[in-house]
């Protein structure tokens, strides 16, 4: 199969497009601001994603499974992962329309307790959606159980100390926002300081390899409050901001104010681990001797 994805200006057509059609919220812009952010989040994903086709992947809480239609669309063999019925019924439908069943799989699953055998994933993709569990660590940990040793965990987490988030929580205290999860009926978002979530990703023996970052500028926030009829000029000036963006979130020092981050990370064996933290002590020691 050729290569389908990107150019993202299709890809941002029918996500858009899908989502419009079939997401029901009450307040357009919390639709409006979600759709611009992860359409700007799905496609850095593939900045970490190898040019070979080769391996398994899961695509753990896909929500309505726009990263699996990517993937399927590439010729990657994936399997979609949620836990909402809701949200995996349209998904399904997209799915079969777009004939991807020969790549794509889509089934429910618990993130806390995952039916897939032990070190099964080549790669696994996690988009905003392990903060949503009650006890992230648990949840990671069966991310870390279901993939392959040395395998690749591509996991997108909100960044607390970032400048969007201090603005989301200003704009809620003054009941100018309606917050997303909320509106979603989801019930845990944990939002976490970038060194807690290197901290939880050493204590799966997930070494984070790169890290990229988004929305470095507010900007979802201002179109949050725009008027939808200004949507399609905001779409055409979005390719320009993503790809500002996108070279802010990888430029040291700067892209630590993300909104969100995106780590590729490596699993290592616990073995592995345990010798390098001997190495590094025995290196203290020589320089302290």
């Amino acid at each position: 199969m050729t290569r389908q994805f990107p150019p993202d200006t299709q890809y941002t057509r029918d996500y858009l497009l899908f989502h419009s059609e079939n997401r029901v919220v009450k307040h357009t812009n919390v639709k409006s601001f979600n759709v611009f952010e992860n359409m700007h989040r799905n496609l850095l994903i593939w900045d970490f994603l190898p040019k070979t086709k080769d391996g398994l992947y899961l695509d753990l809480g896909c929500g309505r499974a726009p990263n699996t239609i990517a993937l399927a669309l590439d010729g990657r063999k994936v399997i979609g992962a949620d836990l909402d019925p809701k949200e995996l019924g349209p998904a399904k439908q997209w799915v079969k329309a777009s004939k991807l069943e020969k790549y794509a799989t889509l089934q429910r699953e618990n993130m806390n307790k995952l039916t897939f055998q032990s070190n099964m994933f080549d790669y696994i993709v996690c988009i905003e959606a392990l903060e949503h569990t009650e006890d992230m660590r648990v949840a990671g940990a069966e991310i870390s159980r279901v993939l392959k040793n040395n395998g690749t965990a591509i996991i997108s987490l909100p960044n607390s100390t970032s400048i969007m988030w201090k603005l989301i929580h200003l704009f809620k205290h003054l009941r100018l926002y309606s917050c997303p999860n909320i509106e979603y009926g989801r019930e845990f978002h944990h939002e976490i300081p970038l060194r807690h979530i290197y901290k939880l990703m050493s204590d799966l023996n997930l070494e984070v390899t790169e890290m990229h970052s988004l929305n470095i500028l507010p900007l979802p926030m201002v179109y949050n409050f725009l008027p939808n009829f200004l949507t399609p000029l905001i779409l055409r000036f979005s390719y320009w901001w993503r790809k500002f963006d996108a070279l802010l979130g990888r430029t040291p020092l700067i892209k630590i104010f993300g909104s969100s981050v995106i780590l590729k990370c490596r699993k290592i064996n616990a073995n592995s681990k345990n010798e390098k933290i001997n190495k590094e002590n025995e290196k203290r020691s020589e320089k302290n001797a």
